[in-house]
């Protein structure tokens, strides 16, 4: 049944995107719950009006994180799709070296097919992971950033404390703790301000 409401689902987007003048894929690594690595795959295009569209394409279950892996699964899930290749002139990244490499890199491969293809990295990713690996050798921003990530775990991962800490902030009128990410910008800015904003419900839970 969920393979017939996906086909379903997918039929017109496929059909939007073969006639679109213009496409770009952004592709991620990511794991399921299993721990199996998989690579998640968007795809962005431009109809004859030039209105822009963005769409989940795929979730690709690979066997390993390497460059050729990712570069066959995509030419694999391209195919399968019926994607026009000949129209696909921007790749999107998260910037990491298996993305990017000058020699053997997702990037390289792809346009060694495609030479007209441009490829970008998240400039915002790449700003975060700068600002974790400069802030890295300071021990004090490590163990703070520890300490606001074990915070929010420590309610998250219980029903009981969860309920009790949303008890105490709609008592008060303040909202939830937001989770420290690395490789999302200002996230950390975001949970200080937050637990600066709910700190008395934190203590009351």
């Amino acid at each position: 049944m969920l393979e017939i409401v996906g086909t379903v689902v997918e039929e017109p987007i496929l059909a939007n995107i073969s006639v679109s003048v213009a496409i770009g894929l952004e592709v991620d690594e990511t794991t399921d719950v299993s721990v199996k690595k998989q690579l998640d795959v968007h795809v962005r295009y431009m109809d004859k009006n030039g209105l822009l569209y963005s769409q989940f394409l795929d979730l690709v279950t690979v066997s390993d994180g390497r460059a050729d892996t990712i570069v066959k699964a995509i030419r694999t899930n391209l195919t399968k799709k019926k994607i026009p290749t000949q129209r696909i002139y921007g790749l999107g990244t998260d910037g990491a070296a298996v993305m990017t490499g000058r020699v053997n890199g997702v990037a390289k491969q792809l346009q060694d097919t495609f030479p007209w293809m441009v490829s970008v990295a998240c400039a915002a990713h790449r700003l975060a992971l700068c600002c974790k690996e400069a802030s890295s050798g300071v021990a004090y921003m490590n163990s703070f950033r520890d300490l606001l990530q074990q915070l929010h775990l420590y309610f998250r991962n219980s029903a009981n404390r969860t309920a009790v800490l949303q008890a105490a902030a709609e008592c008060l009128g303040l909202d939830n703790l937001k989770e420290v990410k690395d490789t999302r910008w200002l996230s950390q800015a975001m949970a200080v301000s937050n637990l600066q904003r709910n700190l008395t419900a934190v203590l009351a839970a």
